[in-house]
This record gives C-alpha cells, sequence and structure tokens, in this order.
C-alpha cells in the first residue's frame, strides 16, 4: 500500500484536477465532479489507514471496514453519503442535466467539505 506521503500527493493531483475541472468547463459535467470528490477523500482515508498502520487495502468494503476504527458516526456517515453520492453520479443518467448543479453543490456542501476537514484534522 501506497505510503500517507503518496496518498497527500494524490490528494494534490485530485485537487488539481477538480479545480481545473470548474474553472475550464464550468457548469458540466456534474457526475466526474462528485467522482472526483469522492476518489479525493479515498485518497485521504487512505493517508489516514496508512498512518495508523493499515497495510492493504482490497477494494470499498475494506476500506470502511478500517475507517469504522478512525472515523466517528457522523465522518462515516458523510464519507457512505459521498459514496453515494459518486455512485448515483455515475450510473443515473439525471445527474448530466442542468438540474444537476444544485446536487453537486449539495454533495460538495453537506457531505465532502465538512468530511475534507475532519480528515485534514486526523492526518498530520
Amino acid at each position: 500500500m501506497p505510503t500517507k506521503q503518496e496518498h497527500q500527493k494524490q490528494i494534490g493531483s485530485n485537487e488539481g484536477f477538480y479545480k481545473e475541472l470548474n474553472t475550464l468547463l464550468g457548469a458540466k459535467y456534474f457526475d466526474w465532479k462528485i467522482t472526483t470528490l469522492f476518489y479525493i477523500i479515498i485518497h485521504y482515508a487512505d493517508a489516514l489507514c496508512a498512518e495508523n498502520g493499515i497495510k492493504q487495502i482490497k477494494n470499498h468494503k475494506d476500506r470502511e471496514k478500517h475507517l469504522q476504527n478512525f472515523l466517528n458516526r457522523t465522518e462515516l456517515s458523510l464519507y457512505r453519503g459521498l459514496k453515494s453520492a459518486s455512485q448515483t453520479a455515475r450510473y443515473e443518467v439525471g445527474c448530466l442535466d442542468k438540474s444537476a448543479m444544485k446536487y453537486w453543490q449539495d454533495v460538495y456542501k453537506n457531505y465532502y467539505d465538512p468530511l475534507r476537514t475532519s480528515l485534514q484534522k486526523k492526518i498530520p
């Protein structure tokens, strides 16, 4: 499994991609915006696991099992909500139209931002 530092580097790369996606493409591709937010959080979660001695994460289910040791109920709920939103964004065709903008904004505000803030505090 990559180190905490390698995950932090990937966080930076994914955040850079997200910023460019927003800047260059504006009000489009909400499915990819939400998916990118989830993958940023995955690397925060994996960095937290690596920091706490977890050597290998096999899949999303395995990651969530480990996160139960490091996140409180609220944080786990935020993680699960963002994961679900990412799945919805990838598989529900409705996420491609203009009405998806509010969904994306809600996902950012209600799941991503508070979870990112919590995870940043847990990873020195």
